[in-house]
Order: C-alpha cells, then sequence, then structure tokens
C-alpha cells in the first residue's frame, strides 16, 4: 500500500472514530444489592409500572424501587393484607393499574392505593401451585402460565378459561 492510501485509511479510521464519539450515548450502571436495600440478590421478574416504580421480584419478596431507595414487601402471618407468599416469581401490571403477583403458592394482587395484597380466588377457580408467567392482552384479559396449563381470565366479568399442558 503507498504511503498515500495509507494515510487516507488512517484519515478515514479517525473520521469513524471521531464521528461515533459524538454522537454516542453516555450510558452509566449502578448495581443494587442487599447491601443498597434489594431483599435479595437473585431477582427473579421485573416490571415498570405506569406510576414509575420499579418492580422486582425475588425469593425474599416484592421490592419497590423509587430511583433511590427500596421498599420491601414480606409475607407475615400475623399481618393478613401482607404479601400471601416470599417468592415472587412473575409480575404484571393490570390496566387499572393494581399489579399482579405469580408466587410459588399462587396468585394474588397488589393495590396501590390501599397498600393490600389479596389472594386470587373465584368460587370456580384456584390457581395454586408456582406460577412462570403473567400478562395482560389488549383486552385487558389476564394470562396465567403454570405447570398445570394456561388460564385466561377476564377480570371484568369473573369468567375464564383453561389450557391444560
Amino acid at each position: 500500500m503507498s504511503i498515500k492510501k495509507k494515510e487516507i485509511a488512517l484519515l478515514l479510521i479517525s473520521l469513524c472514530t471521531v464521528v461515533t464519539d459524538l454522537f454516542a450515548d453516555n450510558y452509566y450502571f449502578k448495581r443494587y444489592d442487599k447491601e443498597n436495600g434489594l431483599s435479595q440478590q437473585t431477582v427473579s421478574c421485573a416490571v415498570q409500572d405506569s406510576r414509575g416504580f420499579l418492580w422486582f421480584g425475588t425469593k425474599i419478596g416484592l421490592n419497590r424501587f423509587d430511583g433511590t431507595k427500596f421498599k420491601t414487601y414480606v409475607s407475615d402471618p400475623d399481618q393478613p393484607y401482607s404479601l400471601p407468599d416470599n417468592t415472587v416469581l412473575a409480575l404484571a401490571e393490570a390496566p387499572d393499574g393494581s399489579l399482579w403477583l405469580g408466587t410459588s403458592d399462587g396468585l394474588c394482587t397488589y393495590n396501590p392505593e390501599t397498600d393490600i395484597f389479596t389472594p386470587f380466588t373465584t368460587p370456580d377457580l384456584t390457581i395454586d401451585g408456582s406460577i412462570d408467567n403473567l400478562v395482560f392482552d389488549k383486552q385487558g384479559n389476564l394470562w396465567v402460565i403454570n405447570s398445570k396449563g394456561i388460564y385466561c381470565l377476564d377480570i371484568k366479568n369473573g369468567n375464564h378459561k383453561f389450557f391444560p399442558a
């Protein structure tokens, strides 16, 4: 390669580096762990709600992060409206702003206005056992996946469908 071609190649590489640096976003990461308020190192699920809070499910409860500090919710047998089970495996926010939790012992809801957890049961349906995933569709139906199959819950009308595994 001649000297002129080497100079042009070097100039192009330098120019690309400068242009890349000009348009690059500056990202930074901060690690949160038990020392910063997270209840447990391993996070099994996470969701950001419509109010901007980040929610993290762990084996030792539910953690809410407001951007500065954590608030931890754990099961307390002496408190009837506490988290029913500490192992939180799935999270989804409903259209009404309530938070739905899949735990190792079933399904429950959290009402952020009242700060109350309620296990989910209906007269003709109880979803027990470990919940693997929760998803709301565009119609507001909650899809619940566990080892027994897939449940489609019409939260507004109380109807449901079950698709066995």
